[in-house]
């Protein structure tokens, strides 16, 4: 692994967007892209912009798998949520600073559709435009993942949402988040006609603007004089040059959040650090998500769906393709994220060659707690130095997974029944744990090698095999 990077194994989720779709069309060039590279004065972690190359997918979430020298945000084990170019695969590398510990309260698929939408949010609306209580903000596409968040965003802050969507199912959705004003996203002779009903002669603050054509003519329209124009489209928007000759009295802001962290990997990662804390203290919450199974053999659920679907634009939130975890539960969750955090999954012969293997597997998969039963509680000195030991304890050193070590006599019902009340509060009776209260997993890896041609077998030998299986 290269210095700084960081492996990624079976990212969980992964946010589909326009952006995506577009370079899946191969239509992102165009001339959004071309003005925001021609921008007079740009910030420092702005670099020069380009059309993105290779494969798909941007936001993402996960666990990590390997880490390169120098890195210490994240460890082997940890769920993260970040950035990887092209990360629409079930394995991908990044670097820590486009990277963070995933909100431990959201799921894998929750927080990947978070990275540049809450953080385009944060930068345009508290960052550049300082948007204030009572101040009157005009949030176009207000049903997708960035217009639900900057509503989020402006009910903290106790501003006043104007919002347009392409829909009357899309309009009883955002008015039913408190949203009293609301228009078309598709006809704008109807948008402006309804805002300038809604204003009664007053003008919008600010505009956080994603549309095109007459309706970016309507809105500065409607913008007053001093008023902020943030602008997050990809496509067909105005150069500075533009805005300055129609609107001098504005300050106009092309935001490409994907474009800038190449800038700056750093302030991203500060934003990223924001947003966590912001969901934990209750200040975000999760956007309404469609899943798609990227693994799913149903061809209206995989993973080519979600961009069809995508296409369409019918969807409230984001589009999220998700690689589920092979021991994670699919209902009836662990855990109030649907992870595996609480689950205990106990490996028989956890400490020989094939259990030392399941174990890795685990840790990579997001299992938080194993249990290596042998008939010795603690590996040989040999053992101890195979590279699959060492990995779960350095792992298990850094807090990313607890690891314990079990003497159990697998061939012995008694030593089980032991094993299993002691380590997940359970018996073979069929006595468990509550729903809710955790569960356990168990790998039989244990087992006799005892190899001979038929005529040589005898009963003895037999029946020390099958002691452990059966």
């Amino acid at each position: 692994v290269q210095v700084g990077s960081v492996d990624v194994d079976m990212s969980r989720g992964v946010g589909a967007g326009v952006a995506e779709l577009l370079q899946l069309l191969g239509q992102l060039e165009a001339e959004g892209v071309k003005a925001r590279s021609e921008k007079s004065s740009p910030r420092p972690f702005e670099a020069e912009l380009a059309v993105r190359d290779g494969p798909p997918g941007a936001d993402f979430a996960g666990t990590v798998t390997r880490v390169g020298s120098g890195v210490s945000r994240v460890r082997v084990g940890d769920d993260v949520y970040g950035i990887a170019a092209g990360c629409l695969r079930t394995h991908t590398v990044t670097t820590q600073q486009l990277i963070a510990p995933k909100p431990r309260s959201l799921s894998f698929e929750q927080a990947s559709a978070l990275p540049v939408v809450a953080s385009t949010v944060e930068y345009a609306l508290r960052d550049l435009a300082k948007v204030k209580r009572g101040e009157r903000v005009l949030i176009h596409a207000a049903s997708g993942g960035v217009g639900l968040t900057a509503i989020q965003f402006c009910h903290r802050i106790g501003a006043v949402v104007f919002g347009t969507v392409g829909s009357e199912e899309k309009v009883e959705y955002v008015k039913g988040l408190g949203v009293r004003f609301v228009s078309s996203s598709r006809d704008p002779k109807t948008f402006e006609s309804d805002m300038v009903s809604f204003l009664q002669g007053e003008k919008v603050d600010v505009v956080l603007n994603s549309l095109s054509g007459e309706f970016i003519d309507a809105s500065v329209r409607l913008l007053k004089s001093g008023g902020r124009f943030l602008e997050i489209g990809k496509r067909d928007i105005w150069s500075p040059e533009k805005m300055q000759q129609v609107r001098p009295d504005v300050q106009y802001e092309t935001i490409a959040v994907d474009h800038m962290m190449e800038g700056d990997p750093g302030w991203f990662s500060g934003m990223l650090d924001r947003i966590v804390s912001l969901v934990d203290g209750e200040q975000l919450s999760p956007l309404p998500l469609q899943t798609f199974d990227a693994c799913s053999s149903d061809p209206q659920k995989d993973g080519v769906a979600a961009f069809r679907f995508l296409q369409r634009a019918q969807h409230i939130g984001k589009v999220v393709v998700s690689f589920p975890s092979c021991i994670r539960r699919r209902s009836g969750g662990a855990s109030r994220d649907g992870s595996v955090e609480r689950l205990c999954y106990i490996v028989t012969g956890g400490l020989g060659g094939l259990g030392l293997v399941v174990a890795n597997w685990l840790l990579d998969e997001g299992a938080k707690r194993l249990v290596l039963v042998s008939r010795r509680s603690a590996p040989d000195a040999e053992t101890a130095e195979r590279p699959e030991m060492r990995r779960l304890q350095r792992a298990a050193a850094e807090g990313t997974v607890q690891v314990e070590m079990r003497s159990c006599d697998v061939s012995s019902a008694e030593s089980c029944e032991r094993l299993l009340e002691s380590v997940c509060g359970a018996s073979l009776a069929g006595e468990s744990l509550k729903e809710g209260e955790g569960g356990f997993g168990i790998v039989h890896a244990a087992g006799v090698l005892a190899d001979a041609q038929v005529k040589d077998q005898t009963e003895e030998g037999v029946r020390r095999v099958y002691a452990s299986k059966v």
